[in-house]
C-alpha cells in the first residue's frame, strides 16, 4: 500500500455517510474500554454494545445482557495479556517477541491468539467481526478491526488463528509499506514518516487516529465499497 492510497481512502472514508465515523468518536469518547469490567452492564450495552451494532455486528437485543456479561467476563480473564502487549503498535510489533505473564512465557503471537479466543467465546453471535472492532478499541495503535468482506477479498478464514497469524502480520506489512513509500518520497527518518503520515490523516478526519485505524480505513473502501 502506497501511503497516497493510505490519504485518498481517509478522504474517501471520511466522506462516505456509511462509514458511521460518528460512532467511532462517540464511542472512543463514552467508553473507558481499558477498564470495561468496571462498566456496568448497562453502560456495557448502550455503549459498547450499541456502538458494535452501529458498525454492522448485528447482535441480538435478546442477549444484551448474556453479551454484556461475556464482555466484563473476557475483558477481566484477557487482561493480563492485554497489559503484557499495551505499549505494542502494529507497525512495530515483533510477533515472535517473548513476555512473561503471570508465571509463563509467551510470544505475541500466543498472547494475542489467547485474547482473541477470549472474547470470540462469548457467543451469542458476538464472535470473530466484533471481537476485532472491540479488541481495537481496547488498544487501537495494535488490534485491526476486519469484517467478512475484507476476508473474502483476502482470502482469509474468519478464525482466530487466521486474525493472529494471516491478517495481523499482513496488515503490519501494508502499513509498514506507506511509511517506507513516504520515507523514499520524501528522503526522511522512519520516525518522521509515520508522525507526518498520521498528521495528514488527523488532518483529513479532524481528530487523531492510529496506523491500526487508517489501514482499516483503507481495507474497508478497498474492499467492502471497492472504491479503490
Amino acid at each position: 500500500m502506497h501511503y497516497r492510497d493510505l490519504f485518498k481512502a481517509a478522504e474517501l472514508f471520511m466522506r462516505d455517510p456509511n462509514s458511521y465515523d460518528h460512532a467511532y468518536k462517540r464511542a472512543r469518547k463514552n467508553v473507558d474500554w481499558r477498564n470495561l469490567d468496571q462498566l456496568s452492564r448497562g453502560e456495557i450495552t448502550n455503549n459498547v454494545i450499541k456502538f458494535l451494532n452501529e458498525w454492522n455486528c448485528r447482535l441480538d437485543s435478546a442477549y444484551f445482557n448474556q453479551i454484556s456479561h461475556g464482555i466484563k467476563e473476557a475483558f477481566n480473564q484477557a487482561s493480563p495479556f492485554l497489559n503484557a502487549i499495551e505499549n505494542e503498535t502494529l507497525e512495530d510489533i515483533d510477533f515472535r517477541n517473548v513476555k512473561k505473564v503471570g508465571d509463563k512465557e509467551f510470544d505475541h503471537f500466543e498472547i494475542i491468539h489467547s485474547i482473541f479466543a477470549e472474547f470470540c467465546n462469548i457467543g451469542y453471535r458476538f464472535r470473530w467481526v466484533a471481537t476485532s472492532k472491540t479488541l481495537h478499541q481496547i488498544l487501537p495503535k495494535l488490534f485491526v478491526m476486519w469484517d467478512n468482506p475484507i476476508c473474502n477479498k483476502l482470502g482469509l478464514e474468519l478464525s482466530a488463528r487466521s486474525y493472529v497469524h494471516d491478517f495481523l502480520p499482513l496488515m503490519k506489512q501494508e502499513v509498514n509499506e506507506a511509511v517506507t513509500t513516504y520515507m523514499q518520497d520524501h528522503i526522511c527518518k522512519r520516525n518522521v514518516a509515520i508522525y507526518s503520515i498520521i498528521k495528514r490523516c488527523c488532518e483529513i478526519s479532524g481528530y487523531e487516529k492510529t496506523l491500526a485505524k487508517l489501514v482499516d480505513e483503507y481495507n474497508w473502501i478497498k474492499y467492502t465499497k471497492g472504491y479503490l
